[in-house]
């Protein structure tokens, strides 16, 4: 199970395959068309619908049919138009109505050629991925509204009017900076009273689109560099659908799976959309899986494996997991290159933080080991063992 996310504004459904046909008109030869459609909403535009395959004879036009409006309840964003994109080859569909039709008006192709307009979005929205799990769960919470009448002889009269349920949590522990800052961005858009949708495990398709219930937000402090925030949302519906693409802001850490596919070098996507400020490999079989020599990219972990098969558990990070305020010291320092002696045992490396520095992190990019000492740091220096003759790895220091 993997940390929920907060999709926002709430995703406007995929509108079906459209129905077209044709008319006479034009002096245009026969034709073969593939046809897809999207709703446009007041927060942007939905993601494609499916194709459409249109066989248009010739000194024809196509025609294609308005998408449904769908009812509120199924698409909190409201849609009100609807695009048409078109092209003589499958998935190569551009935009061909610039300004967007109104919903229930039908679309006739011009007697021209296919306008090379946009490719259909790709994405959509913000995606707020939450670091670690809420905290302090109800296990239920719901509200009821009625009007209340008791007769003089005692007789009571109820008009009940709606009942809904709420979601309630605390999120403690954002670190200040880009966490801190993604949740302030949710909570300014959710305030507003635009739905969004809260999938509680990023890898399951099922999500809950709700509204916020309050007119303002808080982050008080927690501890230094720490902040805490808590939401009550009102319940609107539940839907299954895997979340789309998304613009969402970078978290500060994440964790992938790994396998490696054969012995030697090998990548994987980490998905943190910035280059790691450092990283850790977790063994989750036996044999070995290290680091190569650039460690990674803003795409991808490289990695190097002993073996075919092995698994690992990655843990990356693209900032420090604490900041400080101005006048403490530097937060994080830059990696420091690690070269093993000619010989097993200890070793020291200066560091150059000037202080005792607040952890360590040490990623192989050889096989074998280089591990601390029983004193792990001073203010000068790294305290290292070596578990065989000239390996390397790369130090994260903070």
């Amino acid at each position: 199970m993997a940390n929920p996310q907060i999709l926002y504004p709430s995703q406007p459904p995929i509108p079906a395959a459209p129905s077209v046909s044709t008319t006479s008109g034009g002096t245009q030869p026969a034709r073969t068309y593939y046809v897809s459609v999207t709703y446009v909403t007041l927060q942007g535009e939905s993601l494609s619908s499916p194709e459409t395959v249109a066989a248009v004879p010739a000194n024809s036009l196509l025609v294609v049919t308005s998408p449904a409006t769908p009812n509120y309840l199924d698409a909190p964003s409201f849609p009100t138009q609807y695009n048409v994109y078109i092209a003589t080859a499958s998935g190569a569909e551009r935009l061909q109505t610039a300004p967007p039709i109104s919903l229930g008006t039908t679309w006739q192709e011009p007697n021209a050629a296919l306008v090379a307009g946009q490719f259909a979005p790709a994405s959509w929205g913000t995606l707020l991925k939450l670091s670690l799990p809420p905290r302090l769960l109800p296990f239920g919470e719901g509200e009821a509204e009625r009007s209340d009448a008791i007769s003089a002889s005692g007789l009571i009269q109820t008009i009940f009017l709606w009942s809904s349920e709420y979601a309630s949590f605390e999120m403690q522990w954002l670190a200040r900076g880009q966490e801190a800052a993604a949740w302030q961005d949710f909570l300014k858009t959710a305030i507003k009273g635009a739905p969004f949708d809260y999938y509680p495990d990023a890898d399951s398709p099922q999500y809950s689109t709700y509204f916020s219930t309050e007119k303002a937000y808080r982050q008080p402090y927690k501890s230094v560099g720490r902040y805490n925030t808590s939401v009550r949302w009102r319940f609107l519906r539940s839907d299954a659908r895997p979340v789309p693409a998304a613009q969402g802001t970078p978290l500060w850490g994440t964790e992938i799976p790994v396998l490696s596919p054969a012995p030697g070098n090998f990548t994987v996507a980490h998905g943190l959309g910035a280059v790691p400020t450092g990283a850790l490999v977790q063994m989750t079989s036996g044999g070995e899986i290290w680091f190569q020599a650039g460690l990674y990219d803003a795409t991808n972990v490289l990695l190097r494996a002993s073996e075919a098969n092995l698994t690992a558990r990655v843990l990356l990070w693209s900032g420090s997991p604490v900041q400080y305020v101005a006048q403490a010291p530097p937060a994080w320092s830059e990696l420091v290159p690690i070269a093993g002696p000619a010989a097993a045992g200890n070793f020291s490396v200066a560091h150059g933080l000037a202080r005792v520095p607040f952890g360590c992190v040490i990623m192989m990019t050889s096989s074998g080991e280089i591990y601390f000492q029983p004193t792990r740091y001073d203010p000068t220096n790294l305290f290292l063992v070596a578990s065989d003759p000239n390996l390397t790895a790369q130090a994260a220091i903070w």
